[in-house]
């Protein structure tokens, strides 16, 4: 018996596939893994890599060369050994896919990576089909993680900038890059003069590249930006050039509540999240129609009891346990 007859699932620094070389967004440098959208860190680290054309132009566009590997385009099967793979958008951001595995005797797997059911603004739409088992990534898999509409939340937004430059502040807006940064521009970039960190417009850039209308920005420089709107990475948030700043407001555009752990505590918070909440998460699932949903990620055990709860056969694919798959 080999392992494609009873394959076995792995979480161990991403999900990996038993027996193959195959891992799915690995946090550990790999041989060969598939990675679900250019928002992976430390992508350079991987000796070769399965992606969708969208993010290996996004990558190359960003970096000046390619990463070595196979860059698919959306719908297309193609064969890797015995399996079969389609990547299928996931909504998540530009070039950011699902993965749809076929074993030889017809069974299909779908890892879903960073999901985004709500349509984003520069993404394209997220797309369903059937599968046996789902591996659901559960980062927002709490009760706790239920967002409101973006639309409502965009015109929040253009509320809170507008009143705080009226005030003679400076609005900062902390955000996660890329994605989010970009949605962010698309959203404010038609009539707001923008500032960003460089790292933000090197994502610009590259999303112009693979034909994405982001609205140019400046960069980020120190002194007086009145009347201007600076959009920084939520990571940076303790710059000493953004400290520097003075007669400001920050907010926070996450689906994670500002800390004092993280050096935004005290700043507006936006419930905005590029990948979908605990609601949209269950939304999801049924959509697929799995017989089996193996959740794995920070919330994984209390999504798969509320999976479960909601009546689908659920389980977390913890970091301790090996899941073979019934074929």
């Amino acid at each position: 018996m080999d392992a494609f007859d009873k394959p076995t699932l792995v979480f161990r620094n991403g999900v990996h596939l038993l027996g193959t070389m195959v891992w799915f967004d690995p946090t550990r440098a790999s041989e060969f893994c598939a990675v679900s959208s250019a928002a992976q860190p430390r992508l350079r680290r991987h000796q070769r890599v399965l992606w969708s054309d969208r993010t290996a132009r996004l990558e190359e566009q960003r970096r000046g060369f390619s990463l070595s590997g196979l860059a698919c385009p959306y719908r297309h099967s193609f064969n890797l050994g015995p399996l079969v793979f389609e990547l299928i958008p996931s909504g998540f951001m530009p070039g950011a896919c699902q993965f749809l595995l076929r074993f030889p005797n017809g069974y299909e797997l779908l890892y879903s990576g960073p999901v985004s059911v709500q349509q984003s603004l520069t993404a394209e739409a997220i797309e369903y089909g059937q599968c046996d088992t789902l591996v659901l990534d559960a980062t927002y898999g709490h009760p706790s993680f239920v967002f409101p509409e973006r639309e409502s939340v965009y015109a929040d937004i253009k509320q809170w900038v507008a009143q705080t430059r009226d005030n003679g502040k400076t609005p900062i807006l902390l955000v996660s890059n890329p994605g989010k940064a970009q949605d962010l521009i698309a959203l404010l970039g038609s009539d707001t003069a923008i500032r960003t960190h460089r790292s933000i417009r090197q994502f610009n850039s590259a999303y112009r590249a693979i034909d994405v209308d982001i609205p140019q920005c400046g960069v980020f420089q120190s002194g007086s930006h009145r009347g201007e709107v600076v959009i920084w990475p939520k990571h940076l948030v303790s710059s000493p050039v953004l400290q520097r700043l003075k007669n400001v407001a920050t907010a926070v555009v996450s689906g994670t509540p500002p800390s004092g752990s993280d050096g935004t505590s005290g700043a507006t918070h936006f419930p905005w999240s590029g990948r979908a909440d605990f609601n949209e998460l269950a939304t999801y699932a049924r959509q697929w129609k799995p017989k089996m949903v193996l959740t794995v990620g920070k919330y994984a055990t209390g999504l798969a009891r509320a999976l479960t709860d909601k009546g689908m056969h659920a389980t977390p694919l913890l970091e301790t346990v090996q899941m073979p798959l019934d074929l």
